[in-house]
């Protein structure tokens, strides 16, 4: 995930915190208009207010503003392509695994599940996230529709649909499970791929 997209959306989600936290004084100037019986200036207040409101769709996902900016951007991709997309995230803002692994984890597993998405023909497309921390373990699902058949290097690696070879994004996700002495399993069966990466802390 590039620098700059993560910095947009982090911005969008701060600019979501002030507005929710700006609530009860817009509540009381409504109010107060209400009291006085300014409905004319009530109902321009509320319009202006509307308008001034950040993106509805910007849903918080997960305290970790990584994996939450991701899984936003994902979001709005998924919404402008017509594929229901499915989140259930519960990874804290303070976590072993960096803020860039995190992007690249998620962002890499999204990208690939929207690509496929967007090769099917099917009215009833879908992508399901589920990430969870406990145990000191952090362990993030991606689940997509998907009927094409999958091919293997000689080495066991699926080959990537948009280069010749192996795909770049999986292999980092790999490298990055790897170094948190974890795993990535991906496979694709009855309709639907799945990706698994689970991260282990590091003990002692």
């Amino acid at each position: 995930m590039q620098t700059l997209l993560y910095d947009s959306l982090k911005d969008k989600i701060n600019e979501a915190r002030r507005a929710k936290h700006d609530v009860r004084h817009h509540i009381a100037v409504m109010q107060e208009y209400l009291n006085t019986g300014r409905l004319d200036a009530l109902s321009e207040y509320l319009k202006r207010y509307g308008e001034s409101l950040p993106d509805d769709s910007l849903i918080r996902f997960c305290e970790n503003t990584a994996a939450n900016a991701v899984l936003l951007y994902f979001a709005q991709q998924a919404k402008s392509t017509g594929v229901d997309y499915i989140v259930k995230a519960y990874i804290p803002s303070d976590i072993f695994v960096t803020e860039t692994d995190i992007s690249v984890i998620v962002g890499n597993l999204l990208e690939n599940a929207l690509d496929a998405c967007k090769n099917e023909n099917s009215d009833n497309k879908k992508i399901a996230v589920n990430a969870s921390f406990e145990n000191g373990m952090l362990c993030i699902t991606v689940d997509n529709t998907y009927t094409g058949t999958l091919k293997y290097t000689s080495d066991g690696n699926i080959i990537s649909t948009k280069h010749s070879g192996s795909g770049l994004g999986t292999q980092s996700v790999k490298n990055i499970a790897a170094r948190y002495c974890g795993i990535c399993r991906l496979e694709a069966k009855n309709g639907m791929f799945y990706a698994s990466v689970l991260c282990a802390a590091k003990q002692g």
